[in-house]
């Protein structure tokens, strides 16, 4: 393919270009519209962090006000443990992250963050949708399968919930796919049930033991 020349105005039109960006005021203001367009491109990527940092933290201390014994489990286990109260702090966390929800960095993480807050919080189903959304994005991750488990296991077993027994067999079934999926099984799951009842921790040795009971 042929260039064609440039015509008379067209020459002049360049050249006037060229003249502005040689002049240093031009250079500066070049200068100020790339920082301002990077700024730009880096805001919501650092909006969804502190978020993220922000709505952590309430977490980790609402888990040291709580559930400080039990810092060693997963959030969604917690509630099948001992009974967690209504506290103002996962409320702040949950408005924070469905926040950093609605911009596109770190969504996966955001995800994993919700699921764990709305364990927390007693609220398996929401808890389900966010840690759902977490394995779509992150499938090699095992940790939103094991969370997003003890979130089916919270409805299965909870005395609280007006659930139909087949609803109750079907979140059974979906702990199940999940902790398989996962990695874990009978003998995992029976070993720590032991190992719990040994040392004398026995909400722990009967979560276990229903875990294992589920395949």
């Amino acid at each position: 393919m042929v260039n064609k020349p440039m015509n008379h105005s067209e020459e002049n039109r360049m050249k006037a270009l060229q003249n502005f960006f040689k002049k240093p005021t031009a250079r500066i203001g070049a200068l100020v519209i790339a920082i301002l367009m990077l700024t730009a491109l880096a805001w919501n990527p650092l909006r969804v962090l502190n978020l993220q940092a922000r709505a952590g933290q309430r977490i980790d201390a609402f888990i040291t006000d709580h559930a400080e014994g039990m810092s060693r489990f997963l959030s969604c286990q917690m509630p099948l443990l001992t009974n967690l109260p209504a506290d103002a702090q996962l409320s702040e966390a949950i408005a924070l992250l469905e926040q950093a929800r609605a911009y596109r960095p770190f969504r996966a993480h955001t995800d994993y963050l919700l699921g764990q807050a709305y364990c927390l919080q007693s609220d398996p189903f929401r808890a389900i949708e966010a840690l759902s959304a977490f394995t779509e994005a992150r499938p090699e991750s095992p940790k939103g399968r094991m969370e997003a488990a003890y979130a089916h296991l919270t409805l299965a077993f909870s005395e609280d919930e007006p659930l139909r027994e087949e609803d109750r067999n079907f979140h059974r079934d979906q702990a199940a796919q999940l902790l398989s999926a996962a990695g874990y099984g009978f003998d995992y799951f029976l070993d720590q049930g032991q190992r719990a009842f040994k040392g004398a921790y026995y909400p722990s040795a009967w979560l276990f033991y229903r875990t294992a009971a589920l395949f």
